[in-house]
């Protein structure tokens, strides 16, 4: 059920998130990340609920292996969110007007 190749996982995540221009949707990468640990969270529930006591020790096993893996994921994406909104506020034009 969950597959712990994270070769692919990894792929996936950088085909959907790169531009024609070769950089990166640093917003979409911590969208899909919010995702991810969205839907382990809401599994483990359901599993739970319904006494899938199998699936929801594979469901461990890939939430534990993903929280892992997740800092190197969106790490980048991350400071270069974080670095852009720090950037846009100190524009001039963004800047209070005290007249």
């Amino acid at each position: 059920m969950f597959t712990r190749n994270k070769e692919t996982l990894d792929a996936a995540i950088e085909t959907l998130t790169e531009k024609p221009d070769g950089d990166e949707k640093h917003g979409l990468k911590l969208q899909i990340n919010a995702v991810i640990q969205r839907a382990i969270k809401s599994l483990w529930g359901y599993y739970n609920d319904m006494m899938q006591d199998q699936k929801v020790q594979k469901l461990e096993r890939f939430q534990q292996a993903y929280s892992f893996r997740a800092p190197e994921i969106s790490a980048k994406a991350r400071y270069k969110t974080v670095n852009n909104s720090l950037d846009k506020t100190r524009c001039p034009e963004n800047l209070p007007n005290h007249n």
